[in-house]
């Protein structure tokens, strides 16, 4: 019985963690917390950051060359969308999809 609370706690908490502290839990090589904010504040959302071009990734302040290529790498690999899809069927951080 505890083990489930915990889990079911857990699972509330995520609900409200801001959009940014996902990007930056999904790993993304350059992507930090100073980057995560910057692309959310920038797209609002994870399906705009999905749907950037390199050119526009690469306009937010903070995401050079090298990490604009990253995260086109990262959100081309059908992994990841398959697991950003997961996340939001489960409505862990619904702010990241909105």
């Amino acid at each position: 019985m505890k083990r489930g609370l915990k889990l079911w706690l857990a699972t509330q908490e995520s609900k409200r963690r801001p959009a940014w502290r996902l990007v930056t839990g999904l790993g993304i090589r350059g992507v930090g917390e100073y980057g995560a904010k910057a692309l959310i504040k920038h797209f609002g959302n994870i399906p705009n950051i999905e749907k950037a071009t390199f050119q526009e990734l690469n306009q937010v302040n903070g995401i050079g060359n090298k990490t604009a290529k990253s995260i086109k790498e990262w959100m081309g690999r059908s992994i990841s969308i398959e697991m950003l899809r997961s996340f939001e069927r489960s409505c862990v951080c619904p702010g990241a999809w909105k």
